[in-house]
């Protein structure tokens, strides 16, 4: 018996020795015919027929050989997403995930591994929904196969994060890319590029949750690793102060973020002719130039960048986009609509292509275009715009509360009280602690006459906002609650909150007065009529 078990073992090592040595006589012969300057992006066309004809190769070739074919496609496809060709990459580690389950099994490590691969093609392609589910079966499988102490897992936790902050998901997102930062640190100390990775990922997450002190302070962490790690002339520092100005622009320093990218944008010139490396740093130099009004130097300098880019990079390349989205912004910060809308429809129509309604920054697009349809009064093409993205699939995913905040404003434009107040409960429900939305949810069901779910939001939302510092936040809680009387509201404390507003905005010259008005109502309902003269 133990002669057949070794007899077994050689045969399955002598295969696999076999196998391994395909796998290098092949990518060797796809390697033969890249030149080294497709790497500056000068031979891209050249790379893509490689890369194509490779794909073909395996597809006819080995297609007895599943564990050859599924390394090769694996290898093809982080080949063809690290060169902006993301359909292609996502459509070769689909088909690696197939030969994977097939050979090794559903709950296999190499399962596993291909599921991280598709999960970050399909982030590249801005697929974040898809994204978010492969990368959640990646990490479960690997959690039950390795525990959570493991390189692997937390690299799962990574990406998983970067799709769930995109879905909306921000505290999940956070959680998880803070487990995946300690366990890197543990398992490779703090000067290493995966706690680099890790951290990187958190100042995005940060700057999208409105941490951005924290934000910023973590940007100068990994600025200051990437300069000690690979010297201060390496074009990843480059990306570091482009990471450093975002957020310390957030945190309302925008002269050094105007510094930081100038910095970013130099160092990219002298350390890297990689031509869409330029154009993308041409194009945060504009965007700046931009958000400082200076819209004719601007606008120059997005043109130079959108022409390098459709060049190197094609017109649906995410970059490309990208920077045409910005020129969008010009015609937006002019007040010209036409030109907007123009552009947004040819953004929307080409990313759309490429990734469907998916992509965050897709989302984002629709609601610049319904700014600029809006702005026009084009009401009806505004509505159906809306309404070919907000399915009510798609309502059930918080990605969407951007676009339904614009609906409700659509819907209140227009008097209709019961589907504005549908999309205002939906949004409270997803930001429950955003006074914005317990504020309309109030109006709204005034409006519509609904005074036994007005009473029971009043009676609990006083206490949610109870402890806020902020006058604004006190002022209009409190006057939610005060739109009629009798609103089951506990009237001592939104007093104190009405109180509380014109306490800490006494010197707020553009808020005082409303801060005031709420008080007056305040204490007219307390039924304090001098009080209320007198405010």
């Amino acid at each position: 018996m133990s002669l057949i078990v070794v007899s077994a073992s050689l045969a399955h090592e002598r295969q696999s020795q076999h196998e391994a040595k395909q796998v290098k006589q092949f990518l060797e012969d796809m390697l033969k015919g890249l030149d080294p300057n497709f790497a500056n992006g000068r031979d891209t066309a050249i790379l893509r027929e490689i890369l194509d004809k490779a794909a073909a190769r395996v597809g006819k070739e080995l297609t007895n050989q599943p564990g050859v074919e599924a390394e090769l496609r694996s290898v093809i496809g982080t080949a063809y997403e690290r060169t902006g060709q993301y359909p292609q990459a996502e459509e070769m580690q689909r088909a690696v995930l197939k030969l994977c389950r097939k050979r090794f099994g559903r709950e296999s490590p190499e399962a596993a591994a291909s599921l991280n691969d598709l999960g970050l093609a399909l982030i590249a392609n801005g697929k974040m929904r898809e994204a978010e589910q492969v990368n959640r079966e990646a990490l479960e499988i690997r959690r039950r196969r390795f525990g959570d102490e493991n390189a692997d897992v937390a690299t799962s936790k990574d990406n998983l994060a970067h799709a769930c902050n995109d879905n909306g998901k921000f505290t999940e997102a956070e959680a998880l890319e803070r487990e995946a930062l300690a366990t890197r640190q543990r398992m490779f100390g703090n000067e290493s590029q995966e706690v680099i990775d890790s951290l990187r990922n958190l100042i995005i997450i940060l700057g999208d949750t409105g941490k951005w002190a924290e934000a910023e302070a973590t940007a100068r962490e990994v600025l200051a690793l990437r300069r000690k790690l690979l010297g201060s002339q390496h074009p990843s520092v480059a990306g570091a102060l482009y990471d450093l100005a975002w957020a310390a622009a957030g945190n309302g320093k925008q002269k050094e973020a105007e510094a930081l990218k100038q910095e970013a944008f130099a160092l990219r010139q002298k350390v890297s002719d990689n031509y869409p490396d330029v154009a993308i740093s041409l194009c945060y130099l504009g965007n700046s130039m931009r958000q400082r009004g200076n819209l004719e130097d601007a606008y120059s300098v997005l043109s130079a960048a959108l022409s390098l880019q459709r060049k190197f990079l094609g017109d649906d390349h995410p970059d490309t986009l990208y920077t045409l989205s910005n020129l969008g912004l010009i015609y937006k910060a002019e007040t010209n609509w036409s030109k907007a809308e123009t552009v947004f429809r040819e953004v929307l129509a080409l990313r759309r292509k490429r990734s469907g309604n998916d992509d965050p920054q897709a989302l984002w697009e629709y609601g610049e275009l319904y700014h600029a349809l809006v702005a026009q009064r084009k009401y009806p093409e505004a509505a159906q715009l809306l309404a070919e993205v907000l399915t009510p699939a798609f309502v059930t995913n918080p990605a969407c509360s951007d676009l339904l905040g614009r609906r409700l404003d659509l819907m209140g434009r227009q008097g209709r009280w019961a589907e504005a107040l549908a999309d205002a409960t939906t949004l409270m429900q997803y930001q429950p602690t955003d006074y914005y939305w317990s504020y309309n949810v109030a109006a709204l069901l005034v409006m519509a006459h609904n005074r036994p779910d007005y009473g029971r939001l009043c009676h609990r939302i006083p206490t949610t906002f109870a402890e806020t510092t902020n006058p604004y936040i006190a002022q209009r809680i409190a006057e939610g609650c005060l739109l009629l009387p009798n609103s089951g509201a506990d009237l001592q404390l939104v007093d104190r909150l009405a109180t509380r507003a014109v306490t800490l905005g006494n010197g707020d010259g553009g808020g005082i007065g409303y801060f005031q008005a709420c008080k007056a109502l305040s204490e007219y309902r307390k039924g304090s009529f001098p009080g209320a003269v007198e405010w």
